[in-house]
């Protein structure tokens, strides 16, 4: 696609080029010649059919966008709904939409605002990684028999724990304490 714009994009400059010669090698008026004066037109003509065609062509990137984007929608919420035990970045989501959509994505990316920033905007921080793979870890040390009283259980059997920020740290214990809970519950 990107090759075809660039190829319209010659041809309307070579038009232009092709009506700038013409009018430079004429000392008289247009319309003093009739033949010169059509061959112009038709050359006027023609810069205008290849630039209604390179405008369907910019405008089909942007319908392509706005399907980009849902389509990625669709792939994300699959991606969330596994719950993968990876954090989940960009080609994490990638993944899961068609390799077309993939390729696009990642050649031309300034062609496809919205769904650049709609991909953004889904992957996930190490914030929110930590806090969903809370209950796995929890499970794992479970598995293993280690005892669960605080967030430093947790750090000194998870290494990625580790380098969390206090604010992470505070919002980690509340959701240990609510997992730990809900365990209480449960048994």
């Amino acid at each position: 696609m990107e090759e075809l714009i660039e190829d319209v994009e010659r041809i309307i400059d070579v038009y232009k080029q092709n009506i700038e010669r013409q009018k430079k090698y004429h000392d008289y008026p247009f319309t003093n010649n009739p033949d010169h004066y059509f061959r112009l037109m038709m050359l006027q003509k023609a810069i205008e059919v290849w630039s209604n065609c390179l405008e369907k062509i910019q405008k089909n990137w942007k319908q392509l966008d706005i399907q980009y984007s849902k389509d990625l929608t669709v792939a994300a919420d699959e991606v969330y709904r596994r719950n993968p035990t990876q954090q989940i970045k960009k080609y994490t989501i990638l993944v899961h939409v068609p390799k077309s959509i993939k390729e696009h994505i990642v050649n031309a990316p300034e062609k496809f605002p919205k769904t650049i920033k709609f991909l953004n905007s889904r992957v996930e921080t190490d914030e929110q990684y930590l806090l969903r793979h809370l209950p796995v870890i929890i499970s794992q040390m479970n598995k293993y028999n280690k005892k669960i009283t605080s967030l430093e259980n947790i750090k000194t059997f998870s290494p990625m724990y580790r380098k969390s920020t206090l604010e992470v740290d505070e919002k980690l214990t509340k959701r240990l304490n609510n997992l730990l809970k809900k365990d209480e519950h449960s048994v």
